[in-house]
């Protein structure tokens, strides 16, 4: 009998422990703070997309942020988001949706000429966040096939 919790005990224990770690329920003031992003991809009807960023989330649902992007024809952008919204859900996968206003910053490739203000449109984003430290998320818009990761930096 001995032999046999000896050998039971430790596997009981780890799934106890796992069930601890993965148990844990996150909410919207799981994702508070200033985050920096990295974010690849590609944009269908603009080529390679690459985007470097912050947002700062409030730990009640609101979010906003700004962005360095190279697009591959239409150069390089800046973004700012606003009007930013997030639902973090008890599994700690979540969604997010805010306005990205894209500024021509070096329109080379495409000729545009700088502080061209080329969209402001709805961007949405599934995530899932990795005890509030790090994200990692993907677009969810038809036609931008594109991905990242998060890292938390600090608390606004």
């Amino acid at each position: 009998m001995n032999l046999i919790l000896k050998k039971l005990l430790p596997i009981t224990l780890c799934f106890c422990m796992a069930a601890t770690v993965f148990a844990r329920d996150c909410t919207d003031k799981s994702f508070k703070g200033r985050y920096g992003f990295l974010e690849f991809g590609n944009i269908v009807s603009q080529g390679g997309d690459v985007e470097v960023g912050v947002f700062i989330s409030d730990g009640n649902g609101n979010v906003e942020g700004s962005a360095t992007l190279n697009v591959e024809d239409l150069g390089i952008l800046s973004a700012v988001f606003s009007n930013g919204s997030y639902n973090v859900n008890s599994n700690c996968t979540g969604n997010a949706s805010f306005i990205a206003t894209l500024t021509v910053v070096d329109g080379t490739p495409s000729g545009i000429p700088v502080g061209t203000v080329i969209s402001s449109s709805q961007r949405t984003l599934a995530f899932v966040l990795q005890r509030g430290r790090k994200i990692s998320f993907i677009s969810t818009e038809p036609n931008n096939i594109l991905h990242g990761t998060a890292n938390y930096t600090r608390n606004k």
